[in-house]
C-alpha cells in the first residue's frame, strides 16, 4: 500500500519572519540622537574661551518622511539643515548635545508612470553637482566607468537601467562587517576592487556607478530598522537617492534591496555629495587643551503604526507536468501581473526545497513596467535518491516584497515518466528577446573662440561634445585640420579646442567630424571670420591749385577702402601749418567714399598754403591707424588791403593761440 508523504516546506530566515516595520505603510517613531565629548586638559594651565558643535545629522522633510517635532538636549541654534551648540567659556569636563525627535516616515513606490529616458538630458544646475566624482564616490574611476557602461549599454529607459545598476551591486558586492571597512568608509573604487563592504561603500559604489554614466545620484545617511545576525534594533545606515527628471528624488538601498523605495524604517539624516562628509564637527578656542569625542548614539522606538500595504503584484503558478518520476526534471511557469499603473521592483523568493532543487538563486529581483504581466521559468530536478517506496508531493511556494504568495505542487513517484533537462527546457518559449539596442548618438556644437581673428591672429574654435547614446564611446576620433582621440561616457560631455591654419581673409567654414572604428558618427560646419587689418588710402583729389581771396571753392577727396576689414571711426582732418581748417568724420568706412570740404579763399592765412589731409581710423578691437597726404593752394592777385588781412589775421591766430596754451 502506498503512503502519501507531504514533504516539510522549509522556508530561508528573512522570507518566513520579517518583521512588521518592513510591511506597515507608515510608522511614528520617537528618535533620540546624541554626541558625547570631553575637554582634556593638558597642562595645569589649560582652559577653553569657547566652543561651537555643527550637528548637521537632522531629520529630513521630504515626501517620505515628515519631523513632526525636535527638541534640543541643550540650549542650541536651529538652521534648516543643521543645530549650532555654542559654549562661551566653558569648563574642561564632560558634554552631550543631540536631540529628540518625533517623525512619521512612509512606504511608498513613487509612481513613475511613463518611460523617463536614458541617458539624462537636461540636468538643472543645481542638480549637476550630484553627476560629479566626490573623494569616495569616485565615479571618475576608469574601473567604474567601464562596469557603469558595461551594465547599462544598450538600454534607453532610465528606471531599468538604474535596476541594472543596483541588481548589479547587490549581486556582486558582499555585505561585510568587516573591521577594515568598518573603522573608515572605503571609496567606491576599492569597492568594486574587493567586492564587500558595509552598507556606506556599497551605496558609494551604487552612487558611483550611477554618476559615471551621467545619472544624478546622491548620498543619504541616517537609520535603519536591521534583523541582520540578530540585531533587531535600529542602527545608523546608508542609502541613496537617483534624480528622475519630471519626479524628483527616488530612494534605493541596494544593501536591503529595496529599489525604488525604502522601507518606512528608514530615517533620513543627512544627503550629501559624498559618504566622506561628516555629520558632526567640533571647533574650539583655547590653551593646552584637547577635544576627544566618542561615536553618536542613537535610539528609535515605535509610537504608532500605520496599515500593512497593498499586495503590488498578483501571482499565478503552475508546473509543467502534474507527475514526474524519481530524478526527472520539472519546470516551473510563474505569471506576475503589476496591479499598479507606475514601475515596481519587487523581491521574489522561492520555498528550500532539497528534494526538488531549483536552478538559479532562490531569491531574484523582478522589474514590471506599469500594468506588465511576466511569465518567469524555471527548471528544477527530483532528487534522485528518494525511497522508490514512497509516492511525494512537491510544495512549491514563491513570495514576494509584500508578501504575495503563490503555491503549486505536483507528485513524485517512482511510475511517472522522468524528463530530461532538454525536454523540459524545450517547452519554455524561446521568444524572449533581449529588448536592449545599442545607439550611438553624439551631439556636437562648435564655435569660434571670437565672433572673428585678424589674419596675424591665431584662429581658434571649440568643440562641445555630449554623448547622448546608450553606450561608451572609446578610442573617438575628432578631427578639425588636426585630431584628438578622447573616450565619452554616456551623458557625459567634453569640450576641445582646436588652432585653425586658415591663410585668406573672409569667411571660411571648417568641418569636424567624429569617428569611430573609421565610421562617422557625428559632425558640424563652424564658419570662421578671417579679417585683414582695415586700409584706407587717399585718392582723387579734386581742388584748384590757385584761388581768389574772396572765392569760394571746395576740395574734394575719395578715400579708398583696400581691405575687407571695415575701418571704423573715420576722421578727416584739414589743416594747414599754423591752423585747423576743418573735420569731418563717418562712424564707419563699409565702400569707397567721396568727402569734402568747402572754404574760401579768405580762411587761409597766407599767400602760399600747404594743406595737410590726416585720415585716421580704427578697428574693431580699438587699435588705431591713420595715413596723411598733401595738396599746395596759392592766393592769387592779392590786393594790399588784402595782404593786411592776411597778416592780422596771422597776428591774431598766434595771439590764440597763446591764450590757449597759456
Amino acid at each position: 500500500m502506498w503512503i502519501l508523504l507531504l514533504l516539510i516546506l522549509l522556508l530561508p530566515d528573512a522570507f518566513a519572519g520579517d518583521d512588521y516595520v518592513y510591511s506597515t505603510s507608515e510608522l511614528t517613531l520617537r528618535t533620540d540622537v546624541s554626541a558625547a565629548f570631553q575637554f582634556i586638559a593638558e597642562s595645569p594651565r589649560a582652559s577653553v574661551t569657547s566652543a561651537t558643535i555643527n550637528l548637521s545629522y537632522l531629520p529630513i522633510k521630504s515626501d517620505h518622511q515628515s519631523l513632526i517635532s525636535l527638541h534640543s538636549l541643550i540650549p542650541s541654534t536651529r538652521y534648516a539643515d543643521f543645530l549650532l551648540f555654542e559654549f562661551d567659556d566653558p569648563a574642561i569636563s564632560s558634554y552631550t548635545v543631540g536631540y529628540d525627535a518625533t517623525i512619521q516616515t512612509t512606504n511608498a513606490f513613487v509612481p513613475i508612470k511613463t518611460k523617463v529616458p536614458f541617458p539624462v538630458q537636461s540636468i538643472a544646475s543645481d542638480i549637476q553637482q550630484f553627476t560629479l566624482a566626490a573623494e569616495n564616490i569616485d565615479s571618475d574611476d576608469p574601473g567604474i566607468i567601464k562596469q557603469a557602461h558595461e551594465i547599462v549599454k544598450g538600454e534607453d529607459d532610465l528606471f531599468i537601467a538604474v535596476y541594472k545598476l543596483a541588481d548589479w551591486v547587490q549581486e556582486h558586492v558582499d555585505y561585510s562587517l568587516n573591521s577594515y571597512t568598518v573603522k573608515a568608509s572605503k571609496s567606491a573604487s576599492w569597492v568594486l576592487e574587493n567586492r564587500y563592504g558595509v552598507c556606506d561603500e556599497l551605496t558609494s559604489l551604487f552612487v558611483a556607478l550611477c554618476r559615471s554614466v551621467g545619472i544624478p545620484a546622491r548620498y543619504v545617511s541616517g537609520l535603519a530598522y536591521t534583523n541582520y545576525n540578530g540585531i533587531n534594533d535600529w542602527g545608523p545606515h546608508a542609502w541613496a537617492e537617483v534624480y528622475f527628471p519630471g519626479y524628483g528624488w527616488i530612494p534605493y538601498d541596494v544593501t536591503y534591496g529595496e529599489f525604488a523605495f525604502v522601507d518606512a524604517s528608514h530615517i533620513a539624516l543627512k544627503v550629501s555629495h559624498d559618504s566622506a562628509e561628516a555629520v558632526i564637527e567640533y571647533e574650539w578656542k583655547g590653551k593646552d587643551v584637547s577635544l576627544d569625542n566618542r561615536p553618536m548614539e542613537s535610539k528609535t522606538v515605535v509610537v504608532s503604526q500605520g496599515a500593512p500595504l497593498a499586495a503590488l503584484v498578483s501571482m499565478e503558478l503552475e508546473p509543467f507536468h502534474e507527475s514526474v518520476g524519481i530524478s526527472s526534471y520539472n519546470g516551473l511557469k510563474l505569471s506576475i501581473k503589476n496591479n499598479n499603473p507606475y514601475y515596481i521592483i519587487t523581491t521574489l523568493q522561492h520555498s528550500l526545497l532539497k528534494e526538488f532543487e531549483l536552478d538559479g538563486n532562490i531569491s531574484q529581483f523582478i522589474l514590471l513596467g506599469p500594468s506588465e504581466q511576466q511569465n518567469i521559468y524555471f527548471v528544477g530536478q527530483v532528487d534522485k535518491y528518494l525511497d522508490k517506496n514512497y509516492r511525494y508531493t512537491m510544495p512549491i511556494i514563491f513570495q514576494t516584497t509584500r508578501n504575495t504568495t503563490v503555491e503549486s505542487r505536483f507528485s513524485v513517484d517512482r511510475y511517472a515518466e522522468i524528463y530530461s533537462r532538454a525536454e523540459i527546457e524545450s517547452l519554455i518559449p524561446k521568444n524572449i528577446q533581449d529588448t536592449t539596442s545599442e545607439h550611438q548618438s553624439l551631439q556636437i556644437a562648435c564655435e569660434p573662440d571670437s565672433p572673428s581673428f585678424y589674419l596675424d591672429q591665431t584662429p581658434t574654435t571649440s568643440c562641445s561634445l555630449t554623448n547622448n547614446g546608450n553606450t561608451y564611446l572609446d578610442r573617438l576620433s575628432v578631427c578639425m585640420q588636426s585630431c584628438q582621440s578622447i573616450d565619452l561616457g554616456i551623458g557625459k560631455s567634453q569640450t576641445l579646442q582646436f588652432i585653425l591654419n586658415i591663410s585668406e581673409a573672409g569667411k571660411t567654414d571648417v568641418v569636424l567630424k567624429a569617428t569611430r572604428f573609421g565610421k562617422e558618427i557625428g559632425s558640424d560646419i563652424v564658419t570662421v571670420s578671417i579679417l585683414d587689418r582695415p586700409q584706407i588710402f587717399i585718392s582723387e583729389k579734386d581742388y584748384p591749385k590757385k584761388v581768389g581771396f574772396n572765392d569760394e571753392f571746395s576740395l574734394k577727396i575719395k578715400l579708398v577702402k583696400k581691405t575687407r576689414a571695415i575701418p571704423l571711426e573715420v576722421h578727416v582732418f584739414f589743416r594747414t601749418e599754423e591752423r585747423d581748417l576743418s573735420e569731418l568724420q563717418a562712424t564707419q568706412l563699409k565702400e569707397d567714399t567721396t568727402f569734402q570740404l568747402n572754404m574760401k579763399g579768405r580762411d587761409f592765412l597766407r599767400e602760399n598754403n600747404e594743406v595737410e589731409i590726416l585720415v585716421t581710423y580704427e578697428d574693431d578691437e580699438g587699435n588705431s591707424y591713420k595715413v596723411s597726404d598733401k595738396v599746395d593752394i596759392s592766393l592769387k592777385d592779392l590786393t594790399f588791403i588784402q595782404k593786411t588781412v592776411l597778416f592780422m589775421n596771422r597776428i591774431e591766430n598766434r595771439i590764440h593761440n597763446f591764450l590757449n596754451n597759456f
